[in-house]
């Protein structure tokens, strides 16, 4: 007589290896983003939902890992109400725009010449293609003077990249296997990482800025961030508007942030929409 394995046994097994293959991909901080809930099993199979894809773990040992969309993060431009004051003429402003989440950030900076008041700037650029995971939108506008645009880029990316790897912690606290296996709580566990995230560095972020641009010695216009997916809910965020209401291919904004302050005053335009793009993860 054939005996079977216990189901019981077999489930443990495949959330077991879900889990590994999970964290095989950067877990918390890798592309896959954060766990929808636990593993769903069959006789065959465990199924795990994630942010940014699906594993698919087999009672034959193999595994199906698959991240089929990621955030798209876009500067899409900007509106000047307010010149900085000096006796230069036209301002030469710049943006650092930044995402930082789990484990991962991404920076870019986007420089302007011959800015006045009234001005109103559409010009979409990508700041990122990152994973889709709660997260922080971040804009510091500096206006040119002697000093360099590089340097503060730079000092921005590394305070990106020390509250991502404080964020990962964060995330990391969350017990996998638990979450796998159905964790207590009525809470997701991508809404319980959101939590801690947005109780935590990233929304530490949003409240009290980067703090390590001192001694720059370009004028500081200001700065301001923005939670994205705070609650775990990865819907894409509304089209909120367009920068130009004439042109609106590639002028619709997401996040408008409010930049004032005695260089200047913006509002800056922001789009991050979750793009699908098939493909499978492949192993070495």
């Amino acid at each position: 007589m054939k005996i079977l394995q216990p189901f019981v046994l077999s489930s443990d097994r495949l959330r077991s290896q879900a889990v590994a293959a999970y964290q095989y991909t950067g877990g918390v901080s890798g592309p896959l983003g954060l766990p929808l809930g636990p593993v769903s099993l069959s006789s065959t199979e465990g199924r795990w939902s994630l942010s940014g894809g699906h594993i698919v773990a087999r009672q034959d040992g193999t595994n199906e890992i698959v991240v089929d969309q990621f955030l798209r993060i876009m500067f899409v431009g900007f509106k000047c109400f307010e010149e900085s004051g000096e006796w230069s003429g036209s301002d030469e402003p710049y943006f650092i725009v930044s995402w930082a989440g789990p484990g991962q950030s991404a920076t870019q900076m986007f420089s302007f010449e011959s800015v006045d008041k009234n001005d109103v700037e559409v010009s979409p650029k990508v700041v990122g293609q990152v994973p889709v995971a709660t997260g922080v939108l971040n804009v510091v506008v500096r206006e040119h003077d002697q000093g360099s645009r590089s340097e503060a880029r730079d000092k921005v990316s590394k305070a990106m990249q020390t509250i991502a790897a404080a964020g990962a912690q964060v995330a990391a606290a969350y017990d996998a296997s638990s979450y796998a296996a159905g964790g207590d709580g009525a809470l997701t566990p991508a809404a319980a990482i959101a939590g801690g995230l947005v109780g935590g560095p990233l929304g530490a972020l949003v409240v009290g800025g980067i703090v390590e641009l001192a001694g720059l010695a370009d004028d500081y216009v200001g700065e301001r961030g923005t939670m994205l997916f705070s609650k775990g809910d990865y819907t894409n965020p509304p089209i909120k508007g367009y920068l130009d209401e004439d042109d609106k291919e590639g002028s619709e904004w997401t996040h408008k942030l409010p930049i004032r302050g005695d260089g200047g005053e913006y509002d800056v335009f922001l789009r991050a929409r979750i793009v699908g793009a098939p493909r499978p993860f492949e192993e070495d």
